[in-house]
């Protein structure tokens, strides 16, 4: 595929923590987890030669959708990663989506014919200095919500649901219930 592979792609969007040896983020951006939908149908229906053709036909399709500073790699079978450096939920949320479109709308051609493909994506803000593996968790849950939700789409946390009080409905303080002695 010509990526970076899992292992060089954890060291270049990590540091490790000298006191405690955990792998920390180095900088603000996003992490996106992308697994191709259905790909074991590809290997089986085409062969491998025709999976890895798959692969590579994503690959190229994930790295003309970022930008130069982000990081592509190839996590291992059909899951990518991309840590996009700087980028905040709706950079990331519209990067994911030309990503998702790009592959969906640009099928790959094999000799056995051609398949158009699809890609689930979970995607998440990261900050300095988080755990890289809470990080990877997260984006990895978020991965799994948007195949459970049918797959072909890219699934980010849902914003904080603060309520909004106005003068006349902001709840009443209440006198505490104890005693005090």
């Amino acid at each position: 595929t010509g990526l970076t592979n899992r292992r060089k792609f954890f060291n270049e969007i990590s540091v490790i923590r000298a006191e405690t040896g955990e792998a920390v983020v180095r900088q603000r951006g996003a992490l996106l987890i992308i697994d191709v939908d259905h790909f074991k149908s590809i290997n089986d229906g085409h062969g491998h030669q025709a999976g890895d053709e798959a692969l590579v036909h994503i690959s190229n399709m994930i790295k003309r959708c970022v930008r130069d500073m982000d990081t592509v790699a190839r996590l291992g079978g059909e899951e990518f990663g991309v840590l996009l450096m700087d980028a905040d939920k709706n950079v990331a949320q519209e990067i994911a989506e030309r990503i998702r479109m790009a592959i969906h709308t640009n099928p790959v051609t094999f000799q056995t014919g051609s398949v158009t493909l699809s890609v689930s994506i979970g995607g998440s803000e990261v900050w300095p200095l988080q755990s890289l593996a809470d990080c990877m968790r997260r984006a990895d849950l978020l991965l799994y919500a948007a195949k459970s939700a049918g797959r072909n789409r890219a699934q980010f946390p849902e914003p904080l649901r603060i309520p909004s009080y106005t003068e006349d409905s902001y709840p009443e303080p209440r006198a505490p219930t104890h005693a005090r002695g």
